[in-house]
């Protein structure tokens, strides 16, 4: 018995099928939450009752009902006091040429013959409202020794539906699990020294995977890299021949092979110098992004900072003869825009990526500014925000500010990948560089009008010549530069001194000019004509006198 208590929307809509002489479970991932301890994120129901039947009783209790996946999966997705819960008649299936969608599909018998069809052990239990845990494949004892297997014939059971392998990383990168398969081919992988060693890493089948959308693809990349083992499933996923494979992608009614993360094959066993570095290009990145926060931005980045790494246009030696990548972050950042694009990411993501990646070095700058000075690192960081905020990447200063702290993010799980990462010393001054440039971001570099301290009320006291726009510009640009602080006052005197000196510069050319005015000879008429021969100034009267002569 698994003691456990359902929320009440699973407890009704289960006893609603009851009610109507059908059976009906909690299966799937649900159940592998449960035993784990976790609370589910969403409830999977299976019933021996038909879409329509489930549709006829969603229907007597007036819950809403999507049948968008009834008519080809067995699924409606039913909504009981807003919790959304998909239902699925026992089914058995059949897989054809489709890498993913079966060909053919039939009601199964009962709830047994339904967990045959799943994929690993751990998500093919199920559990009923009374606690009774119904698991025909082991899947317990497999949660217990921490192992992830298939249901079955792991080669059948990847033949029939290549997502599966993904989702074996994806799951050993979300549970730490070991992947198992006794009958399967395997070898050693990775350095035996570090934690991603895989002693029996499996060589999956790929050939199958070309048939896979790029969406459903990159939604079980997305769920790997944010997993809590991630480099475990990163490890896998390269070391499988899965990173190499291939899936594809429609755009514009045309259906092309793209690779889907083959810019990391290189760094598998790549030097790095010994004096920074304890482990190869790619168990760094594996470590660089398990240290990150499972923030899905953060963790691409990780994921694709060192990929410049060890190119013949980046890799030289030092003049101790050790590796040396200077400039593979621009190297890496061009890869990281190329790779998202391909995946279909959409153009603001991906430049916000790439400018993570781009930037990831930055504070090795930074920190050496500080051992020359406090003064001199603030004015390295300030030119740097103000060349940040020149790019037009951000519309605002918060903006700027949270990717900044993303960058703090990036910068620190590279550093305690490193070395470094076990001087606590080293670490604690990276992250003092970081929370200063995230508070310079915050308070002293504007990127629009918008972000200056003043309000629509403080523009009447504007003086009344001033043009709105090219004041606010003016007080940016003097901001932006250092030469203004962004606090109201300064802002205000600074606007009025602007405009008195323009006047001031107004009125003294008006005077100017009337006093070269003032200061010409004037004639009887008032007119006045100059020699040919000496340039001299002669009045009409002059003129005629001396024609007199």
């Amino acid at each position: 018995m698994v003691k456990y208590r359902f929320p009440f929307q699973v407890v009704k809509l289960i006893e609603a099928f009851q009610e109507h002489n059908f059976e009906a479970y909690v299966v799937g991932g649900a159940v592998r939450d449960i035993l784990l301890g976790k609370h589910p994120h969403d409830y999977d129901i299976a019933t021996s009752a038909t879409p329509e039947d489930a549709i006829a009783v969603a229907k007597e209790k007036g819950w809403q009902t999507i049948d968008k996946l009834g008519k080809n999966f067995g699924t409606v997705l039913i909504v009981v006091k807003g919790m959304p819960m998909e239902v699925t008649t026992f089914r058995g299936e059949r897989y054809d040429k489709d890498s993913h969608r079966p060909a053919e599909i039939w009601k199964a018998r009962n709830l047994q013959e339904d967990c045959k069809r799943r994929d690993f052990t751990i998500n093919a239990m199920a559990l009923d409202l009374k606690g009774i845990l119904y698991d025909f494949h082991g899947g317990k004892k497999d949660l217990e020794n921490r192992v992830l297997r298939t249901v079955g014939n792991a080669k059948k059971r990847f033949e029939e539906d290549a997502l599966r392998m993904f989702r074996a990383c994806r799951f050993v990168a979300e549970l730490g699990f070991d992947y198992v398969d006794e009958k399967g081919k395997t070898y050693k992988f990775g350095d035996p020294k570090t934690e991603y060693f895989l002693p029996k890493c499996p060589v999956f089948n790929v050939s199958r995977c070309g048939g896979l959308s790029v969406e459903r693809v990159k939604a079980e990349l997305e769920k790997l890299i944010c997993g809590d083992y991630a480099g475990l499933g990163l490890a896998m996923l390269v070391g499988s021949g899965l990173a190499g494979a291939q899936c594809q992608i429609k755009k514009n009614g045309v259906i092309s092979t793209i690779p889907i993360l083959t810019e990391l094959l290189h760094l598998v066993g790549l030097k790095q110098n010994p004096k920074f570095h304890q482990y190869d290009g790619f168990e760094h990145t594996l470590r660089a992004v398990d240290n990150g926060p499972q923030n899905l931005p953060v963790r691409w980045a990780l994921v694709c900072h060192d990929m410049g790494k060890g190119l013949p246009n980046i890799r030289d030696v030092n003049k101790e003869g050790q590796p040396r990548d200077a400039g593979h972050e621009k190297e890496s950042a061009r890869m990281t825009m190329e790779l998202l694009q391909r995946l279909n990411y959409a153009p603001k993501f991906a430049k916000y990526i790439t400018f993570l990646v781009a930037h990831h070095m930055r504070f090795a700058g930074f920190m050496h500014n500080e051992h020359t000075g406090k003064e001199r690192a603030e004015y390295g960081m300030l030119h740097w925000l103000r060349d940040v905020a020149a790019e037009g990447l951000f519309k605002h200063e918060k903006d700027m500010a949270d990717a900044c702290t993303d960058l703090v993010k990036v910068y620190l799980a590279d550093m305690g990948a490193t070395k470094a990462g076990k001087d606590m010393s080293i670490m604690a001054e990276g992250r003092e560089m970081g929370a200063k440039l995230i508070q310079l971001a915050r308070t002293k570099m504007p990127i629009s009008t918008g972000d200056l301290n003043l309000n629509s009320t403080d523009f009447a006291k504007f003086p009344k010549e001033a043009n709105i726009k090219n004041a606010l510009n003016y007080l940016l640009r003097r901001v932006q530069s250092g030469d203004l602080p962004n606090e109201h006052n300064s802002l205000m005197k600074a606007v009025v001194a602007k405009y008195k000196r323009i006047e001031r510069e107004k009125n003294e050319q008006e005077n100017n000019k009337n006093s070269a005015a003032h200061s010409r000879p004037r004639g009887h008429y008032g007119r006045s004509v100059v020699s040919a021969s000496s340039g001299n100034v002669a009045t009409d009267h002059e003129r005629k006198s001396a024609g007199t002569k």
